[in-house]
């Protein structure tokens, strides 16, 4: 094992490698695969996949279809395949700059693409390390839109997180990329706290209508974990 590749067990028998060249594993991709799970189909897109965990996630949970990994990190997408062959859980890797999507993948060839995009602004504070895994000096929100909507076939569906003070940008991205925004459910770490992260479901040509489902907490009132944060967390070791 390289001397800088961490593991970290993401499920019952599932581990995830990483590194301190990319994002390590984030509560945001747990929960983003979870929102997903049982409305993703057909073949799937996991867009700025970095070392796969969303594609591993969605695998682990019992999706069968078929999972493209795309990353404009060659680091990440090593791992990526990495985790792929040693975790029997297999996806394609694909290099892709959501700003040159056209010359990696092709229009309308998705049936459902899941995101965890960079979600720190340019120029906010994030640690130079990770600086093009978690912030938008690689692509932007609306680059990452676009590539999304591109890739998707019409009535293909799109599932993305992002920071919940942007939610009003995130919205405007996906209707300008042609995904019409049709579920939200926003999180936050307890009743009562501000939300700080947004689940969004969008679905390319669909007509304006949205639904917003009731807040995650993933802490009770006691500091503990709730119900619902231990079901999305099962397994999971550190």
């Amino acid at each position: 094992m390289d001397s800088f590749e961490k593991i970290t067990v993401i499920a019952p028998g599932v581990a995830y490698r990483w590194n301190e060249n990319i994002a390590p594993p984030s509560a945001d991709s747990f929960i983003l695969a979870d929102f997903a799970r049982e409305r993703v189909r057909g073949r799937v897109c996991d867009l700025c996949g970095g070392g796969g965990l969303i594609s591993l996630l969605l695998l682990s949970k019992g999706f069968s279809g078929e999972i493209v990994c795309a990353d404009a990190d060659v680091t990440a997408l090593e791992l990526a395949r990495k985790n792929s062959l040693e975790e029997g859980l297999c996806f394609e890797t694909v290099r892709t700059d959501v700003n040159l999507w056209r010359e990696s993948l092709s229009p309308e060839s998705f049936d459902s693409v899941v995101c965890n995009p960079p979600y720190h602004e340019q120029g906010g504070k994030i640690s130079a390390k990770r600086s093009m895994a978690r912030s938008e000096a690689g692509c932007s929100l609306e680059a990452v839109c676009l590539a999304a909507g591109g890739i998707l076939k019409n009535g293909g569906r799109l599932f993305v997180c992002m920071k919940a003070s942007r939610t009003a940008e995130l919205i405007v991205a996906m209707k300008n990329s042609g995904t019409e925004p049709k579920r939200l459910r926003f999180v936050a770490h307890a009743e009562g706290h501000e939300p700080y992260l947004v689940l969004c479901e969008g679905i390319k040509g669909a007509s304006p209508s949205v639904s917003v489902a009731p807040e995650l907490h993933m802490y009770c009132p006691s500091g503990r974990p709730s119900e619902e944060s231990q079901r999305i967390y099962y397994g999971i070791g550190d």
